[in-house]
């Protein structure tokens, strides 16, 4: 059963949503649509909260990049985390505490990458900027089993593509890969993208079809560096997922699961009741993100030791 908090948070962030999704189906053009999207996700930012970690805006691969740190973080670990936002939204400063909360819970360096979006960069952009990312941080003496990836809604679909293209070029892969309510599946063939639409809060499928037709401009999204729930998982890094039982893309997380872990791959997935998408951003009021990040930070933390 969901804590208070949580039950308080979702009655909230549902009156939210409607409003913001209203204003994007009102828009008249698709384009229009993106210009309002990205308007209401800036407008959530609202106040940072980093705590005793700090924000060092810089540039990694030639891509705005911000790294979240404090004193006495291990030098030899990294954590390249990738922001949601569909693949046409979201930033590195609206994820700045989103960053924050995961070094906090690993006990690691954080560097979130401000990749390309579409419609203006269109799928492979925002995959070439985090293979490059991650090459500049092999570059930079880090070895592969230091380096963990962490992305979150499009940002997780990201980070497993971004696996399997690592794994088609040969080259080393990181020590773990974490994903919270990863979108794996561009299609939009699973089930629950219809059952779950009237008890997902945070998106609908109208926006992910749309989301989806931007990034992957005409190209099939079968594609497994588009929907990675489509390519081969075999020798995948340990995998964490993390979903709500009530939102859309839980049917595809599952999937993607139980196709790694029949892959051999070592799988952590866990399924929260009374969530909603990305839950984990609010862990200063709801208890249940909380949890989701401690857990987060002890499988980065295992994962990842030299």
């Amino acid at each position: 059963m969901p804590s208070l908090p949580a039950v308080m948070m979702h009655g909230l962030i549902k009156a939210r949503m409607e409003k913001i999704n209203h204003a994007i189906m009102a828009a008249a053009t698709i384009e229009e649509k993106v210009a309002v999207y990205r308007k209401e996700m800036a407008m959530e930012v609202g106040s940072l909260i980093l705590g005793d970690f700090y924000a060092v805006d810089g540039e990694l691969a030639g891509r705005p990049a911000t790294w979240v740190v404090k004193d006495g973080l291990p030098e030899d670990k990294v954590i390249l985390f990738l922001h949601g936002g569909g693949y046409v939204g979201g930033t590195v400063y609206h994820s700045r505490n989103q960053a924050a909360d995961v070094a906090r819970a690993a006990g690691q360096r954080v560097v979130s990458l401000d990749y390309r979006l579409a419609p203006e960069n269109p799928f492979p952009a925002a995959l070439d900027d985090v293979l490059a990312a991650y090459q500049a941080l092999l570059d930079s003496g880090l070895k592969a089993r230091s380096i963990s990836l962490i992305g979150l809604s499009a940002g997780g679909g990201l980070a497993l593509a971004s696996i399997l293209s690592l794994k088609q070029a040969s080259l080393p892969l990181p020590g773990a890969v974490v994903g919270l309510s990863p979108w794996c599946d561009l299609t939009m063939r699973q089930i629950t993208i219809q059952a779950n639409k009237d008890k997902d809060i945070m998106i609908s499928p109208e926006f992910l079809s749309a989301a989806a037709e931007l990034y992957a401009a005409g190209q099939d999204r079968t594609n497994p560096l588009i929907s990675p729930i489509f390519g081969d998982l075999t020798d995948f890094p340990p995998l964490m997922l993390q979903v709500a039982a009530e939102e859309i893309l839980l049917g595809e997380v599952i999937a993607f699961a139980d196709r790694a872990e029949k892959s051999g791959v070592k799988v952590h997935l866990d399924i929260f009741d009374g969530m909603w998408h990305v839950w984990q951003s609010l862990n200063e009021v709801v208890p249940e993100a909380r949890t989701a990040l401690d857990r987060i930070g002890s499988f980065i933390s295992e994962n990842t030791a030299l």
